[in-house]
């Protein structure tokens, strides 16, 4: 398939695949052309790092450092990955207040965005802050909470109803699942 390669089609698919592009980025990358561009924005990113200590002392400073290391990315495909999979996978540090598990939690989702979704169920299925947003710490095997076995199946994957309208999964499976 031929690309009309022009600075309107450069400008569109870095809005795409990351948030946007300087002058100076579309000028290489129509120099370079669209599959050299294309391939350099499919490369994945480095994982992501450990953020300074004084980041972890405010939600602020953190989201600062997160949205810093963004938008100079040369890789920014997986940090938009990452924020779709950040709100599909949502939780928030209003109740979970652990900046650290915050960020462990976006490393999670930014090195294992453009992987297998399964293995990322399992991996935010052990999350600290995912299991602290969704009250796991309340899960007994006496006394059972059933709030992430919920909404991992009506949320996360399968979806309460078929395309058929039947549901897709039972009040016995969520027990189970809890």
């Amino acid at each position: 398939m031929a690309v009309d390669w022009n600075a309107a089609n450069a400008a569109h698919l870095f809005r795409r695949a990351g948030f946007g592009a300087t002058p100076k980025q579309i000028e290489q990358a129509l120099a370079q052309g669209f599959e050299q561009t294309l391939a350099d924005l499919l490369k994945p990113d480095t994982p992501l790092p450990k953020p300074p200590k004084k980041m972890l002392s405010d939600i602020y400073r953190l989201q600062t450092w997160w949205l810093d290391r963004m938008v100079k990315s040369q890789h920014p495909l997986a940090h938009r990955l990452t924020l779709f999979w950040h709100n599909h996978f949502a939780t928030s540090n209003a109740k979970v207040q652990d900046l650290a598990a915050m960020h462990a939690q976006v490393k999670l989702l930014h090195d294992s965005a453009p992987g297998d979704f399964g293995e990322l169920v399992l991996a935010i299925s052990r999350d600290p802050a995912m299991l602290a947003w969704l009250d796991n710490a309340q899960n007994f095997a006496d006394s059972i909470n059933e709030n992430y076995a919920r909404e991992l199946m009506e949320l996360f994957t399968t979806g309460v109803l078929d395309q058929g309208g039947q549901p897709n999964y039972s009040e016995a499976d969520v027990v189970a699942v809890a």
